[in-house]
């Protein structure tokens, strides 16, 4: 399983950096500068706030390098999600349970419109995606 996503009872491993510093970094974000491991912990519990809870588990929103721009990383097949919205729905209708997800999969969610009819025919679009496995 993706390091992004982890037990509900629990929170993303953090180790001390041995590389280039002694401080924590985050496991989630490039972004945060290392500190402290208390002033980390207080970062974390940011994205635990913002995260999605998927049955037992907490998705948190990843920002490293498998994709560009943050995303989150499906339990079930792997594919890689940008839109927290969209992966609410995601979550709701995959049905792939491989045991070792793919962490390149990549799914592109339709732009956003404004009008009703474009929304309903965007989410008929993500449906059919889904289903074919795009």
């Amino acid at each position: 399983m993706h390091h992004s996503i982890f037990r509900d009872d629990s929170k993303p491993e953090v180790k001390r950096c041995t590389t280039c510093c002694t401080l924590f970094h985050c496991p989630l974000c490039p972004t945060f500068k290392p500190t402290v491991n208390t002033k980390l912990q207080c970062h974390l519990e940011s994205h635990i706030k913002h995260s999605i809870t998927f049955k037992d588990k907490k998705i948190c929103r990843y920002n490293l390098s498998c994709r560009d721009g943050g995303h989150y990383h499906c339990p079930l097949c792997g594919k890689t999600i940008i839109r927290k919205s969209v992966m609410d729905l995601h979550l709701k209708s995959c049905t792939n349970t491989q045991d070792s997800p793919s962490t390149s999969a990549a799914y592109i969610q339709p732009k956003p419109h404004h009008s009703q009819d474009s929304h309903h025919a965007d989410c008929i679009m993500l449906i059919e995606n889904l289903d074919l496995g795009r």
